[in-house]
C-alpha cells in the first residue's frame, strides 16, 4: 500500500478528482507521516501557488501549528488532510486550496495524457453531475440564470450541453452565471466565448481562462 496526501490549487480542482478522493478508505498515520506531509505540501506551495508571499505565510502558519503540537495526536490521514486544509484556508481565504488524501495511486506522468479508461470513468461522472451544470432557468424580466458547479471537464464532452443551455438563454435580456459553489478545473472552451474565470499561475504567471462555447 502507498500512502498519497496531496495538495491542490488553482484550478486544478475538479469534481471528478475530488469525488475519487473522497471514496478512498481512511487509514493510519504516525508522527513520521505528519512530518513528511508537511514538508511536502509546504514545498508544493513554495513551487506553484500563485502569490508567493501569501504561500510563505501559510508556511509559517502551519509551522507554527506544528511547533504547538496542534497536530501530534491526528493519527486519521483524511483527518489530518482536512485540518491542513482548514489551516490553509484560514490564512489564504482560498477556496479553490486544499489537501487531499488517497490511499493508494498510481504512478503518473506530470502532464501525461489521461488514459482512455480514466477518460470514460471522468465521461462518466460528467454525465451523472451534467458536466457541471447544475441549473439553467429563465428568471422574471426575462433574466437568464445559469449555476455552473465545475469547470473540470473536457471541452468535447461538455460541448452538447452546455450549448442546449445558452440555447435556452439566447433570447434572455441579461445573463447571471452563478460560480459561487463551483470547485474549479480546467478552461472549458477558448475562442470568442462569455468569460467565467481567471487564474494566474506561478512561476511563470500564466493566465488561464474559462469560457463558454463561442457567442456567434
Amino acid at each position: 500500500m502507498r500512502l498519497t496526501i496531496a495538495l491542490l490549487f488553482g484550478l486544478a480542482l475538479s469534481g471528478p478528482l475530488t469525488a475519487q478522493v473522497g471514496e478512498q478508505p481512511d487509514t493510519s498515520i504516525d508522527a513520521a507521516t505528519r512530518n513528511r506531509v508537511v514538508e511536502a505540501v509546504l514545498q508544493r506551495l513554495y513551487e506553484g501557488y500563485v502569490f508567493p508571499d501569501k504561500a510563505a505565510e501559510m508556511a509559517q502558519a502551519v509551522r507554527a501549528q506544528v511547533k504547538r503540537g496542534a497536530y501530534s495526536r491526528i493519527v486519521s490521514a483524511r483527518g489530518f488532510a482536512d485540518t491542513l486544509t482548514r489551516d490553509l484556508r484560514a490564512v489564504s481565504h482560498d477556496l479553490h486550496l486544499e489537501v487531499v488524501y488517497q490511499r493508494e495511486v498510481r504512478d503518473e506522468v506530470p502532464d501525461a495524457e489521461p488514459s482512455p479508461q480514466e477518460r470514460r470513468e471522468r465521461r462518466a461522472f460528467g454525465r451523472r453531475v451534467n458536466f457541471g451544470l447544475e441549473r439553467v432557468e429563465r428568471l422574471s424580466g426575462n433574466v437568464g440564470y445559469l449555476e455552473i458547479r465545475s469547470f473540470g471537464f473536457d471541452a468535447a464532452d461538455v460541448d452538447s450541453t452546455l450549448t442546449a443551455a445558452m440555447n435556452f438563454l439566447a433570447h434572455t435580456d441579461a445573463l447571471i452565471v452563478d460560480v459561487r459553489r463551483n470547485g474549479g478545473g480546467e478552461p472549458l472552451h477558448g475562442g470568442r466565448g462569455l468569460q467565467l474565470s481567471h487564474a494566474g499561475q506561478h512561476p511563470d504567471q500564466q493566465v488561464l481562462l474559462a469560457a463558454t462555447a463561442p457567442l456567434g
